[in-house]
Parts: structure tokens; sequence; C-alpha cells
């Protein structure tokens, strides 16, 4: 079965059966989504205080900004209490089906497995597959609200601005694309390779006895040097390719930057927009969660439009 049957099984059989909790943390994640954002709007209503010299807004300033921590803060906590009771919600309910049905097979089932095995897969297996699964969920939704919210402010702020970051930012999809269509093709390779030096291991110690015998230690040895070469060479041809990603998104980030001082000089120049306007969007770009947002919908949009094309071309091939 395709990754993607078992998570859409996954959704619909133990996920969705608690969907009333997952629209009471949608609320949350998009308090905090909207309270991430709206830093923004307090750099810029204080840069405008300060450039205005009003006193009176000036004196607003920390309790409009400590409000918007607290409420951030508050949003952050219930985010992840919230998270956490759906996660052991589900991982009992995967430990209670495994359990049932393993109760169902015959003897034989039992003989074949180890024990140790078997608890593994109760005690870690499934909680791995329980927490990623609603962990990405998660991610997915905050971030997602996340960019909107951020580009919303972008755009409320500037609209000639914000279509310049959008713009700029755009042009990445289509290297990125390629950048996670080569990785899902040599990770492939890399995994053909890493099953290849388990069956050589295998093949090599499970012959121990014949290796002793005919003296064929250092035969097997340069066979296992090569495998293990080989997958280091693998390893570092993915790892180039991964690595090309950040770097793109930094200098398309620095073109951005570059982008809108300029603009932002010209149109301030011009009593188009105030040094809070641009305070603003700086600020909505800098920070770590709208930028890390933004740098994860970029490449999962990358993956996306890869596996698209892989899934359009497989049956041709």
């Amino acid at each position: 079965m395709e990754a993607g049957a078992v998570l859409s099984r996954l959704w619909r059989q133990y996920i969705w059966r608690y969907k009333i909790d997952l629209l009471a943390l949608a609320p949350v994640l998009v308090v905090v989504a909207a309270a991430s954002a709206s830093y923004a709007w307090i750099l810029k209503f204080a840069t405008d205080s300060i450039a205005a010299k009003d006193l009176d807004k000036i004196a607003l300033v920390p309790a409009v900004a400590m409000g918007i921590v607290v409420i951030r803060a508050a949003g952050m906590w219930g985010q992840a209490i919230m998270t956490q009771g759906i996660a052991l919600k589900i991982l009992r309910d995967l430990q209670s089906a495994m359990f049932a049905k393993l109760m169902s097979v015959d003897f034989a089932r039992f003989a074949r497995e180890d024990v140790g095995r078997l608890v593994s897969r109760f005690t870690n297996d499934i909680t791995i597959v329980g927490y990623a699964l609603v962990r990405a969920a998660q991610t997915s939704l905050r971030d997602s609200l996340t960019v909107i919210g951020s580009i919303a402010m972008m755009f409320w702020l500037d609209w000639v601005l914000a279509s310049v970051v959008i713009g700029v930012f755009a042009l990445a999809a289509r290297p990125l694309s390629a950048i996670a269509k080569r990785a899902r093709k040599q990770t492939s390779i890399a995994q053909e390779q890493i099953g290849h030096v388990t069956a050589l291991l295998g093949e090599i110690f499970g012959a121990s006895r014949f290796v002793k015998t005919y003296s064929l230690e250092r035969r097997e040895t340069e066979r296992a040097d090569a495998a293990f070469e080989e997958q280091r060479r693998l390893g570092m041809q993915l790892a180039h390719n991964r690595a090309r990603s950040q770097p793109l998104l930094e200098i398309l980030g620095g073109l951005a930057l570059a982008g809108i001082l300029y603009l932002a000089g010209i149109r301030i120049a011009h009593n188009l927009m105030t040094i809070g306007d641009l305070i603003g969007m700086i600020a909505v770009g800098g920070r770590g969660d709208a930028r890390r947002a933004f740098d994860q919908r970029l490449q999962h949009y990358a993956e996306r439009s890869a596996g698209c094309r892989d899934a359009h071309l497989r049956p041709h091939r």
C-alpha cells in the first residue's frame, strides 16, 4: 500500500473521528497566527508614533505590545495542550486496534514474530506514527494560517511592496520543484544502496564459516568497503542537492529586501507610505515563524509539484 493511501486511511479511521477536537483547535491556531502577524502592526504603530512625537500613542505601545504577546502565549499554551490530547487519543485507538487484530490471528503468526519486536511496535513505532500525524497536520495548518496572515498584513501596510515580495518568492517555486524532484530520485537510489548494503552484510555474516574456511576475509572486506563508499557517495550527492534550497531562499529573500528598501525609499519620499510601514514590512519577512512558514510552504509546493509530475509520467514509463 502506498504512503498516500496509508495516510488517507489513518486520517479517515483514527483522526477525523475527533473532528470536534480538531475544530476546537483551529481557532486557537488562528489566534496564534493572527498574533504573530500583528507584531508587524505593533512596530508600525510604535515607529509612526515616535516619528510623530505623539506621546499619548507612545504611552500605549508597551500595553498593546504586552497584550498581543500574552494573547499569543496563551494561544501557544492551548495549542500544545490540545494537540497533545488529540495525539494521545489517536495513540490509544491505534494501540487498541493493533492489539485486537493481533489477538485474532492464529498461533503460527505469533511463532513467526519476535516478542521484543511486537512490543516495540506498541510502545515505540505506533507512538512515532501517532505523534507525527498530529504534528504534521497542526504544523501544516498553522503555517498556512501564518502565511495568509502575513500576506494580508503586508498588503494592508503597502500593496506595492507586498506585490514585489510575493513576485520575488514566486520565482522560487520552479527551481525548488526541480530540486525536490532530483532529491526524490536520489533518495530512491540511496535507499536501494542501503538495501544492497544490508543484503551484503547479511550474506557475509551468514557465511562466516565459509569465509573463515577459505580465508576470504580480505575479499569480503574489499566488497564491504566498496559498498560503504558507494553509500557515502550517494549520501553526499543527496546532501549537495538538499543544500541548494536554503541558499536559494536566502538569495531570494535578499532580492526581496533590496526591492523593498529601494521602492520604500521612493514611496516615502513622495509621502505614499510611512517609515512605520517599511519597518512593518521588514518585520513580517524577518520574524522567524513567518519566514519559516513562507519557506516551508514554498518547499511543500515544490515537492507537491514534483510529485504530481512523477505521478503523471509513471504510467508512460
